[in-house]
């Protein structure tokens, strides 16, 4: 499953130890003098991916960070390699959002490779670096919130095209098997399961559902949640909260009812001929 995220680590790490790339730093080192101390691209990938404490070197790293979005950004002749360089630099963290979000990609992983690429060259290519002050935080974090954000646009059409669909049949469907007391069809993907949850909770969350999804589904925390839906951290905390309780009350209701149903259903075949009693 990681074959396709693996090859495209290997394959920027192959591209900064050619000959080219040697060619291209050292016209990067005169144009950029936070360059200049290093020999060659191999070294600075490996200062890049030294772990430190020190104040001094994570400003020169954002140094360097910035003169390598320049250099993409000038589209001259090193941008190739600086763009393979912030790969290689920004690698663990881009792998920790591979890892994180893989869940929301399993029925096709290889479109989750596809998305964090297309997030992250995007971000690098229109990032004002006036201002942006921790240039890899803001990368790294930037490219899971638009991953995610193009995810649900997908879910949402999909969505859209699945209800239109069901305008266009001359016949309603016979309902699915279930296999839970949501109702969920059986056999759905990640985003079918989705899709069937949010139309399950849409009349008991109202407005707050896709809040109540952001955060017991899709992993955010509430504040991320509390962003995106143009809401205060506080006040998405307190409608988050009173929704999950109007679900927990209906979940209890459904569940005593199928409780009771179960009991008398029991006692109806208990007293037929050849039943439990005698």
């Amino acid at each position: 499953m990681r074959a396709c995220w693996e090859a495209l680590h290997a394959s920027f790490v192959r591209s900064v130890t050619t000959l080219k790339a040697d060619q291209s730093f050292r016209i990067a080192r005169t144009t950029e003098p936070v360059l200049a101390r290093f020999e060659g691209p191999a070294g600075l990938m490996e200062y890049l991916a030294t772990k430190t404490d020190r104040t001094e070197d994570h400003e020169q790293k954002n140094a360097i960070y910035a003169a390598l979005v320049r250099a993409v950004q000038a589209r001259g002749a090193c941008a190739e390699l600086a763009s393979a360089l912030l790969w290689c630099g920004l690698w663990p963290a881009l792998d920790g959002i591979y890892r994180h979000r893989l869940r929301h990609f399993k029925a096709e992983p290889e479109e989750l490779v596809a998305a964090v690429s297309a997030a992250f060259t995007s971000l690098v290519g229109r990032m004002d670096l006036g201002r942006v002050q921790r240039i890899a935080a803001t990368l790294v974090l930037s490219t899971d919130r638009d991953l995610m954000e193009a995810r649900r646009r997908e879910w949402a059409e999909h969505e859209h095209r699945d209800a239109r669909r069901e305008e266009d049949a001359p016949e309603p469907r016979t309902p699915p098997l279930r296999d839970s007391d949501l109702g969920l069809p059986v056999g759905l993907s990640f985003d079918g399961e989705l899709r069937a949850l949010r139309a399950w909770l849409l009349p008991i969350g109202g407005a707050d559902t896709d809040l109540l999804l952001a955060v017991l589904v899709l992993d955010e925390n509430q504040r991320e949640a509390a962003e995106r839906v143009g809401l205060t951290h506080e006040g998405a905390r307190k409608r988050f909260q009173r929704a999950l309780e109007r679900v927990r009350t209906h979940l209890a209701e459904v569940l005593s009812q199928s409780a009771s149903e179960t009991r008398v259903s029991g006692s109806a075949r208990a007293r037929k001929p050849g039943g439990a009693q005698r």
